[in-house]
């Protein structure tokens, strides 16, 4: 029993040794940064509720360019919400449903390319973290952005307008009840300037006029505790 609490203490700490400070996918694969680090406006270029659709299909487009298996037709929000409205629409849905059809099915094109099914485009795969911090933080470090959901409060999606806040937090301590989910891509972590302490860099599909005043379009959550719901399911596509 020793030996085995031991082996596994290693793994984790050799896991924790392996995470930098700080680490941003805009950063770290800059032919990629425009993917990674697009900000859509949801509900003036699509609807209100897709962000799952908006969160799944720029987090496969990243991890499709830093993997450097660019496809002719990339993923499409739009195409999401015409051919898999099992997986969610404009009242919301489920990226982790989307990512798993992508997986079986593949995707299709967006309407500008009149729909086409992409016979190759498939996910070779997703990786799911619950409550793993430290795993998932991994395979964003190896791969790129990945998707999750996050419990917000009308209150705090009104504080990101037009924010002069440098960078919009969120905390459970914040979080009252109602709350609504909304699906986001974690690009990677920072360290806050004040206390130290780790969060994640999460970005949105809310446009560029919201959130932080530093990083438009992104908020940060603290690293390794949940908060705002955050870690419960961090979902990789396998590209």
């Amino acid at each position: 029993m020793r030996l085995l609490v031991l082996f596994v203490v290693i793994i984790i700490a050799a896991a924790d040794a392996e995470i930098p400070e700080i680490f941003d996918s805009r950063v770290a694969w800059p032919e990629c940064a425009e993917i990674a680090g697009a900000i859509p406006d949801q509900a003036a270029e699509l609807c209100e509720g897709a962000c799952w659709a908006f969160a799944s299909a720029l987090s496969v487009s990243a991890r499709l360019c830093i993997a450097d298996r660019n496809f002719a037709i990339p993923p499409s929000p739009s195409a999401a919400l015409v051919y898999t409205p099992w997986c969610g629409g404009c009242d919301g849905g489920f990226a982790k449903c989307l990512l798993g059809e992508w997986v079986d099915a593949g995707w299709w094109s967006s309407p500008a390319e009149n729909f086409e099914v992409c016979e190759f485009c498939r996910l070779r795969g997703v990786q799911e973290f619950r409550r793993d911090p430290g795993a998932a933080a991994l395979a964003i470090l190896r791969g790129g952005p990945c998707v999750s959901d996050v419990l917000l409060t009308r209150e705090f999606y009104e504080r990101g307008n037009f924010s002069a806040e440098d960078f919009l937090r969120c905390s459970s301590a914040g979080i009252l009840q109602p709350a609504r989910k909304h699906s986001v891509r974690i690009l990677g972590w920072d360290v806050d300037g004040t206390s130290g302490a780790r969060e994640w860099i999460v970005a949105s599909s809310w446009g560029k006029f919201w959130g932080s005043r530093k990083d438009p379009g992104t908020f940060r959550v603290p690293f390794g505790n949940n908060d705002c719901d955050l870690e419960r399911e961090i979902i990789c596509a396998i590209v």
